[in-house]
């Protein structure tokens, strides 16, 4: 099996959430992992810094040549290239991030995870969390993506404990 995996650092409510619809419907991937990152790094020569905020919010995720369809390497390779060039990582202003997993595998602990993160199952719970604890304020959404985050804040228990893994 042929795949690319990336992480992805965002530093703002509105830039996550569009990033993983973004990604995951014209893409399709599969997440990895959804986590809140609270301290800066090095991802190969470039520093993941937090600066405006709290904190990152971020998942990983990856490409590859036999799910969720059959792809050539050639064209993992292109929708890979194609990611890492979106506007969400490539506007400076923005302050987001993605990084190969193989500059950062170096800093993951035993568990495939980065110290002073915080984890979760799905990126409803992260939104979540992050809302809780002020992490970002609804006032901070565009109206064109507010509507979409409070029926994310509004999700019941149950459907989250259904979306965890067994």
């Amino acid at each position: 099996m042929y795949r690319k995996q990336f992480y992805c650092f965002f530093s703002t409510m509105a830039d996550f959430f569009q990033g993983h619809l973004l990604i995951r419907n014209d893409i399709n991937f599969l997440s990895d992992k959804f986590f809140i990152l609270y301290d800066s790094f090095k991802c190969g020569n470039k520093e993941i810094a937090i600066k405006n905020g709290k904190a990152l919010f971020c998942f990983s995720f990856h490409i590859s040549d036999i799910f969720p369809e059959k792809r050539s390497k050639k064209e993992v390779d292109e929708l890979a290239e194609k990611i890492q060039n979106i506007l969400l990582f490539t506007e400076p202003k923005r302050n987001n991030y993605i990084c190969p997993f193989e500059e950062i595998k170096n800093k993951l602990n035993y568990n495939l995870k980065l110290s002073r993160a915080k984890y979760f199952d799905n990126h409803i719970e992260l939104i979540q969390y992050s809302y809780k604890y002020g992490l970002f304020y609804l006032d901070s959404i565009p109206k064109v993506l507010r509507k979409h985050i409070q029926y994310t804040l509004n999700t019941p228990k149950d459907v989250l404990d259904a979306l965890k893994e067994p």
